[in-house]
């Protein structure tokens, strides 16, 4: 005769409950959960799913506004982001993908406000419609970098570097010694001559056009 650990019914408690939500923002499955708890799945997922019902922030996609402000306030300081990984107990490429998307709804209520806004034929693009190129009416007299389409999964490497372009300010196609040799320090790559053959592989596979490396420039140095 076999036995198997008897489940725990009945309400949950406060503690079974941070459990839960701290074991679900680390990616973990209802399974999983459910056999740390010794509860059944239903049990689980219908907890879940009440407190999803309420707008509580319970999976690893939602943010609080607390995280959020202690993400701004770390890179304001220049805090790195495997540092702040580990102070929200979240992943790096979670906090560097966050701050990419922060930044860039940041600029773009910029531009609204300035009164730079899409025109009236322009479309989201997709993975069905996004052309091999992008192509933009520009007036400056360089080439200034197309709005970052980063997400959640991207890899850390091209989503480093467009956070830090956006978070600078920087609109040109060319980043500096310095900073390939700051961006491979703070990320442990070996080898600063694999940065850009990467991250450029990366950016073409989303249709962005490729960094360039040029001479030091004072305003690229971090």
């Amino acid at each position: 005769m076999m036995y198997g650990i008897a489940k725990v019914s009945g309400p949950w408690t406060e503690r079974e409950w941070q459990i839960a939500v701290a074991l679900r923002r680390e990616g973990r499955s209802y399974p999983v959960i459910a056999s740390r708890l010794a509860r059944s799945i239903p049990s689980v997922r219908n907890r879940f799913g009440s407190a999803r019902a309420a707008g509580v922030p319970v999976d690893k996609a939602f943010w609080t506004e607390q995280e959020v402000a202690i993400l701004l306030a770390r890179r304001a300081a220049r805090v790195p982001h495997h540092e702040i990984a580990e102070e929200l107990r979240r992943s790096v490429d979670s906090v560097i993908s966050k701050e990419g998307r922060l930044q860039t709804r940041l600029r773009d209520e910029r531009r609204r406000a300035a009164g730079l806004t899409a025109p009236p034929t322009a479309r989201p693009m997709s993975a069905n419609n996004r052309p091999a190129k992008p192509h933009r009416v520009m007036s400056e007299p360089e080439h200034v970098l197309p709005p970052a389409r980063t997400r959640d999964g991207l890899p850390s490497l091209a989503a480093r570097l467009v956070a830090r372009d956006l978070a600078s300010e920087i609109q040109g196609l060319t980043v500096d010694a310095d900073f390939v040799a700051s961006y491979a320090a703070e990320n442990k790559i070996t080898a600063t001559g694999d940065v850009l053959p990467s991250v450029n592989a990366l950016r073409a596979s989303y249709g962005l056009p490729p960094f360039y490396l040029t001479k030091p420039r004072a305003t690229l140095v971090a």
